[in-house]
């Protein structure tokens, strides 16, 4: 875990081991084989071997992270980590198994270095598997990715602080005083960089998510509405009927009829716990489709 003070910062540099950041708080910016990449709590930031990288001054405030140096031995695991981008949003989840990587680590005790190993090897896989679902978002709207990623300046900015506290509930007037810019002008840049408002942007990353909690969890629509940033299930289903061209309950649906099928195709399978010779009948049903 390592605190960078204001006026403190990285001296440009690359050496022949991965490096993982995570911050955890305060904001910076880094700059990795010419990309300025802005920091931010719940950003990643991982460094491939080779590649030259930057932490410039720290302008204000403490910015602090968690910092992992390692090898990798598995050639699969260092393929798929090649084509994901430096850096990716990450949930609280990401944080915890990071942290117990550090716990193991520093602890005394038997099998510590492996059990360090094997958190971290998961951690790496969910950095992979949350490319993988930010890839599929971007199938949803395609060209505002696209537009997005051509950003910079004070656009990108805007763009990057959206990202940062869109399921925040984002407040406008608390973005402008952190971006020490006027809110109007702010609304203006990006209006005319994108064609969007600041506030259709958000809704669309608010969907984006709300899509991936229902294709991937079994949470209930209200607590999928307060996760991705609405505050108001009315008003969630009808942004969503707008963009996506359904309504929430309409994608549910339509993710259960595809099991459905797949039951009808494969069959159920049912699995019984053993727990003594009378129920050998029973156990012996196990794995059958019903």
């Amino acid at each position: 875990m390592l605190d960078y003070s204001k006026n403190w910062g990285i001296h440009r540099h690359s050496h022949d081991y991965y490096q993982l950041y995570y911050i955890t708080s305060g904001k910076g910016i880094m700059e990795i084989e010419q990309q300025r990449i802005p920091l931010f709590p719940g950003r990643s930031v991982l460094i491939l071997p080779g590649l030259e990288h930057e932490l410039f001054e720290i302008q204000e405030g403490v910015l602090r992270m968690i910092d992992v140096k390692f090898y990798i031995q598995d050639d699969l695991l260092s393929n798929e980590l090649g084509k994901i981008p430096c850096t990716l949003q990450m949930e609280e989840e990401f944080y915890t198994l990071l942290s117990r990587v550090r716990t193991e680590w520093k602890s005394a005790l038997p099998f510590k270095k492996n059990m360090a190993n094997i958190l971290l090897e998961q951690c790496l896989y969910s950095l992979v598997r949350t490319f993988v679902k930010s890839e599929d978002s971007k199938f949803l709207f395609p060209q505002l990715h696209e537009k997005m990623e051509r950003l910079d300046g004070l656009s990108r900015q805007i763009a990057d602080y959206v990202q940062q506290h869109f399921c925040e509930g984002l407040s406008l007037d608390r973005m402008a005083k952190e971006l020490t810019y006027n809110r109007n002008y702010l609304c203006k840049v990006f209006k005319q960089a994108t064609d969007m408002t600041i506030v259709h942007y958000a809704n669309y990353l608010r969907i984006s998510k709300a899509v991936d909690m229902i294709r991937y969890t079994n949470e209930k629509m209200s607590d999928i509405c307060e996760s991705s940033g609405f505050r108001d299930i009315h008003y969630f289903s009808k942004v969503f009927k707008q963009i996506t061209g359904h309504t929430p309950g309409e994608l549910r649906n339509r993710q259960e009829y595809d099991m459905y099928t797949d039951i009808l195709q494969h069959g159920r399978f049912v699995y019984r716990y053993y727990n003594g010779p009378n129920t050998d009948a029973e156990s012996s049903k196990a794995g059958e489709p019903d």
